[in-house]
């Protein structure tokens, strides 16, 4: 199991592990699903392509939403819809992040024996 805790992810959002075994992810940096995940740090052309390149030694910036994500293992994620690709939010503002990851610390443990 893992330990509840905090972790940065890739110097652009954090993790939170709570006790039930869920772990909430907030990201807002390039590649997200937020105001961040689209701005072009650095850009080169390629015929009429631009191709975005992360600074890997950069934190993002600040940013006015973020993209969150819910999971109990690596193959268990906790899914928005119906559609089991569903299992990232994007854009949400600073409440909706707070109501998720008070959503996630309720969810029920998980045992890994269950869909």
């Amino acid at each position: 199991m893992t330990k509840t805790g905090f972790n940065i992810s890739a110097k652009k959002g954090f993790q939170i592990t709570f006790e039930n075994g869920w772990t909430a992810s907030v990201q807002f940096g390039l590649s997200n699903y937020c105001h961040n995940g689209f701005m072009m740090t650095k850009t080169s052309e390629r015929g009429n392509r631009k191709f975005r390149k992360q600074e890997t030694d950069t934190a993002a910036p600040d940013c006015p939403n973020a993209e969150v994500a819910a999971f109990a293992s690596r193959d268990h994620w906790h899914r928005f819809s119906a559609d089991a690709n569903d299992t990232v939010k994007g854009w949400a503002t600073p409440s909706e992040v707070v109501a998720f990851l008070q959503l996630v610390e309720g969810f029920e443990p998980w045992s890994g024996d269950r869909c």
